[in-house]
């Protein structure tokens, strides 16, 4: 086999070693702030227990309940580039021999974001200052869909969760195909990362780290979801869930940054 159990546990034995030393190296950096930092707003600290009063008033406020959708929609674009789409290139049997696809996928993914992330920088300084929100949501949007309509007309329905030889919709697949989506997988990501960023600091400013930690929660939640239920899914159904929380996380996002701009408007400037 092309694969044995040897090569799965090296694998994610060196996956579990990183993330350990991650969460070592994050448990060991200096949790005490620099001086006249312009990060601390407030010299009051506040104990466990307001932490946690304000991390409920924030999964109860309103403001960031509505963008409960965009956060499902973005855990379920992860669960797709990260676990769906690669396992496929795998499963598929008409690409099993491109042994190094998978890993070419990933670092075609990294340059997506990459370049993505120049594009959203030039544009924002030289377009809009609100290029990063709402229009970069739908850059996203169009992105990834487009990605997921190509991965449909390329992939057997069922690849996503077994080895499949079945027929692919329309085109056989190819790994220049493959790539391609790659790129445009990373490319959406940044744009949905870059506008979650933004609007959790315009939505409730003074909880921004509460905010983003309820859109990181939403999000991880969604991804296990789609990875338990895996094994009932294929590429269709994937694909019609995900463009249904991509139609509600705009409307939704459109309506705080409205309410944000107008809120905005409204505060008196003090001379």
């Amino acid at each position: 086999e092309m694969y044995n159990r040897y090569k799965f546990r090296i694998m994610y034995g060196v996956f579990a070693g990183a993330c350990l030393l991650s969460n070592l190296v994050f448990l060991l950096m200096p949790a005490k702030n620099v001086q006249n930092s312009i990060a601390v707003p407030s010299k009051n600290n506040l104990t466990f227990s307001d932490q946690m009063k304000k991390i409920f008033h924030t999964f109860t406020d309103i403001r960031a309940l509505e963008l409960t959708p965009l956060f499902c929609f973005i855990g379920l674009s992860t669960s797709f580039f990260l676990g769906a789409y690669p396992a496929s290139l795998i499963f598929t049997r008409s690409l099993t021999g491109y042994v190094y696809l998978p890993a070419l996928y990933l670092a075609t993914v990294g340059v997506g974001e990459i370049l993505m992330g120049i594009i959203i920088s030039v544009a924002a300084s030289r377009l809009s200052n609100t290029f990063a929100q709402l229009p970069c949501l739908i850059i996203g949007s169009i992105l990834f869909l487009t990605a997921m309509v190509l991965a449909l007309l390329t992939t057997p329905p069922m690849a996503i969760n077994s080895p499949s030889n079945d027929p692919t919709p329309l085109l056989d697949p190819n790994p220049i195909i493959c790539l391609v989506i790659a790129l445009l997988l990373g490319m959406s990501d940044n744009c949905f990362n870059t506008s979650r960023t933004v609007l959790c600091a315009l939505v409730i400013p003074d909880n921004i780290v509460k905010v983003y930690s309820m859109s990181k929660f939403f999000q991880n939640l969604a991804s296990s979801i789609v990875y338990f239920c895996m094994s009932m899914i294929y590429m269709p159904v994937y694909i019609g869930l995900v463009s249904f929380f991509s139609i509600l996380s705009i409307f939704f996002y459109w309506r705080a940054s409205a309410r944000t701009i107008r809120n905005e408007k409204e505060v008196p400037f003090l001379i």
